[in-house]
């Protein structure tokens, strides 16, 4: 799935998953794990090597730790 920042939520993020779905996600840069990322690649994400033709942009992926909740409404946990 690929989803613009509008549904960037934690609760959005952890039901995703936990159901075990792929997904691209827009964030702002306002988070500070997303500025605290973006700032590690700054430089790098300029070079040719990231360069995507077809977009006629410059990309990179960086992955992250997610540490996701999980409720069980059931247990109330």
């Amino acid at each position: 799935m690929v989803m613009d920042r509008g549904f960037y939520k934690e609760r959005n993020i952890n039901d995703l998953y936990t159901e075990h779905i792929k997904f691209l996600m827009g964030a702002k840069l306002s988070l500070k794990f997303v500025g605290s990322e973006v700032d590690k690649v700054r430089d790098a994400v300029r070079s040719w090597e990231n360069f995507l033709p077809d977009a006629e942009a410059y990309g990179i992926t960086v992955p992250i730790q997610w540490r996701y909740k999980r409720t069980h409404p059931c247990k109330k946990d």
